[in-house]
């Protein structure tokens, strides 16, 4: 009948576990979790002060009424399923109909739910009080605008925008936009902490409340889940004997269990992983279903299960059993069900771990080693020996099989312009950079048979330093060698997981010139890193960042003359070339020296601060910040990237700078693009500059 005091566990399934009864009221064993045993009357057990409806208004209908009227036909089911000899089949409708209702009306679910919420805000408040995590939910984790940034920030902000007022294109404004967001992030997640803390105060206020509305809510839709049937009733069900000292009736009221025989409140329980769900008829008789091939698990544990399962009580017609035992493990299964679920989900919430993914090793391949002018047959068979030993140790963790070989020259320039690269004009190290790096070896990429492959070039006096015991040499020339042997383990890399993309022709113009740009950073960058590890004893980080002085001071000058050239001609081509230029050459020095520091450990800018107050200058700081985080999430998934974007994303990296150098520009159609100039100090904030020596 319905009241106040409204039992979560009707009296008629507690019936099933009566100690004695009188001419008026009935009792059972109660087990608490806070460690009270008593024989109580049913009248009170499982009960809670208007769980379901607050007192009702004349003539009003309430849940609590609707559960009342319903419990009619569940005393009905109950009894025929209790009527069942040991060993019968059950109907599978029946079972499915008052396991489906009984389990989601107890207050097991509410404080399960409230317990799992508490957890989720305690868990998850420190996880979304970080500026990172904030970033992957705004979609701001990547070079270049994503589809949550797109959707969820920039749509509603866009016709704001002044740069749209003004007639800007919405691609360009979206990337700056963008930009601006990812650099001050910081600063503007500093500026929502107070209010992001606040907010999780209250939802931990508020959690109890929401969580009684919520389950009444649902109740209200229906008293028997029809897809919670559904799935039940496609279990095989019968009537087992309980084992010989009977059974107890866990708060949960039914117990999941999956393939491994570990069990869990049923209501909390994955369908797709349960095997076997068992629920107590009487203290003598339990309910069983199984999937098809599932075995029943062993019932003469069920009483612990069924205590470990319960959130606050277990009930029992019996005092023998060992229940001051039992009290402790009450809640201890559903406790750590909520916490292995709930850390699940923080740990999607938390920025990934930082950990590489794996690289497959190095298939067997062979190499030929030519030497056209250096070397007689013994240096060379000696040199072969010292290749053979290098390329074994980092083929079982770099991917080398593109690698055709190695030509050794004295005329450096001469074995560069006579290699037959199967495609393309011969490479020179003018043409990719004036990276003097490039003036000792390089690995251009060849065509063999079909196959993408690289040949490195070196310098004779390299292989000479290789076989010789130079103690000054032989470390520089083990760093280049190692360092070219960088670059075809990337290349390898990219082509195998992507055949052709490498020579692959870009989508439009405009993507090409900013790519063309952005390359030689991205394999500068993986070079520098895989070759840090061999440059104990040279001075690799100061002379890149020599270099990277030399090459602000470099283009400074290129785009004074570039800028004053334009005013004389009006060649805008060739002025946006310049910027372009100088943009993709600044980027490829910062990729390696941010790749160095890397490869050994060392992230964040140098200590020396030249560099520091260049970037300063610029306004670059926090933008340098991006690039290394890109760079260090590019590297940590190598070889398993879901897409090119991974790589063509980083024009992201080269277009930024060439805004801070005055330029902008954005696609027309697949051929042509829009270039727009304006004015700004670039290059000229850093002050004067000398090149280093």
């Amino acid at each position: 009948m319905a009241g106040r005091s409204q039992h979560y566990i009707p009296r008629l399934v507690l019936r099933g576990f009566l100690a004695r009864r009188t001419s008026r009221d009935e009792y059972a064993w109660v087990a608490r979790k806070t460690g009270e045993i008593f024989c109580g009357n049913l009248e009170g057990i499982a009960t809670q002060r208007d769980f379901y409806s607050d007192p009702a208004r004349p003539g009003e209908a309430t849940l609590d009424r609707q559960i009342t009227d319903y419990e009619d036909r569940l005393a009905t089911l109950v009894s025929a399923l209790r009527a069942l000899p040991i060993g019968a089949a059950a109907d599978a409708s029946v079972a499915a109909e008052v396991i489906a209702h009984l389990t989601p009306r107890a207050a097991t679910v509410r404080s399960l739910f409230s317990d799992a919420l508490a957890r989720l805000l305690e868990q998850a408040a420190p996880v979304l009080n970080n500026t990172d995590t904030m970033r992957r939910f705004a979609g701001l984790n990547s070079p270049a605008p994503t589809d949550v940034f797109r959707t969820e920030i920039f749509e509603k902000i866009k016709e704001q925008l002044p740069a749209a007022q003004m007639g800007a294109p919405m691609d360009l404004i979206e990337r700056m936009a963008f930009a601006f967001a990812r650099e001050n992030m910081d600063e503007l997640f500093e500026a929502l902490r107070p209010d992001i803390q606040t907010g999780f105060g209250m939802m931990d206020e508020m959690a109890p409340e929401r969580v009684r509305v919520g389950h009444q809510q649902s109740l209200g839709r229906s008293l028997a889940p029809p897809e919670r049937m559904e799935k039940l009733s496609r279990l095989t069900w019968h009537v087992a004997a309980a084992p010989e000292d009977g059974v107890l009736l866990p708060d949960c009221v039914a117990l999941a269990y999956d393939c491994a025989g570990n069990p869990a409140p049923y209501i909390m329980a994955s369908h797709d992983e349960i095997h076997v769900v068992v629920m107590p008829l009487t203290d003598r008789l339990l309910l069983v279903g199984r999937t098809d091939g599932a075995a029943t698990p062993d019932l003469g544990h069920f009483n612990t299960d069924a205590a470990a399962c319960s959130d606050s009580l277990i009930v029992t017609a019996h005092r023998s059993h060992p229940l001051e035992a039992l009290v402790p493990i009450i809640g201890s299964r559903a406790n750590a069900f909520i916490a292995e679920n709930i850390d699940e989900v923080v740990e999607n919430f938390a920025p990934p771990a930082a950990e590489a993914a794996p690289l497959r090793p190095g298939q067997d391949f062979s190499f030929d080693i030519q030497c056209p002018d250096w070397g007689d047959q013994a240096q060379i068979d000696l040199l072969g020996e010292w290749l053979v030993d290098i390329l074994k140790r980092l083929a079982a963790v770099w991917p080398l099989q593109r690698l055709e070989g190695f030509t050794f020259a004295f005329d450096y320039e001469g074995a560069l312009a006579s290699l037959d690269r199967g495609f393309g004009a011969p490479p020179k190290p003018s043409d990719l950079s004036p990276d003097e790096r490039l003036s000792l070896a390089m690995a251009p990429a060849i065509i063999r048979d079909g196959v993408l492959k690289a040949r490195i070039v070196m310098r004779a006096r390299l292989a000479q330093a290789l076989i010789d015991n130079d103690d000054v040499l032989r470390p520089r020339a083990l760093y280049v060698l190692i360092a070219q042997l960088a670059h075809v383990s990337l290349m390898t890399l990219i082509e195998d997981h992507w055949p052709g993309i490498l020579l692959a022709p870009l989508a439009d113009n405009h993507t090409y010139q900013l790519y063309s740009r952005t390359h030689p950073a991205l394999f500068g960058y993986f070079v520098a890193r895989g070759s840090a590890p061999f440059s104990q004893v040279l001075e690799i980080e100061a002379e890149l960042s020599i270099e990277f002085g030399n090459t602000v001071a470099r283009r400074r000058v290129a785009l004074e003359a570039a800028s004053s050239a334009f005013e004389q001609d009006g060649d805008i081509d060739r002025h946006y070339q310049a910027k372009l230029d100088a943009a993709g050459e600044i980027l490829e020095r910062l990729a390696q020296l941010i790749g160095h520091r890397h490869g050994l450990d060392q992230p964040g800018l140098p200590a020396e601060g030249a560099l520091v107050a260049m970037l300063e200058k610029l306004e670059l700081i926090k933008w340098f910040g991006l690039l290394e985080a890109d760079l260090q999430h590019l590297w940590l998934h190598r070889g398993s990237w879901s897409s090119f974007e991974a790589f063509s994303s980083f024009t992201a990296h080269a277009e930024r700078l060439l805004w801070q150098l005055g330029a902008m520009s954005w696609r027309i159609d697949d051929d042509t693009y829009w270039i727009q100039f304006f004015p700004t100090e670039g290059l000229n904030a850093i002050g004067a500059l000398e090149p280093a020596i």
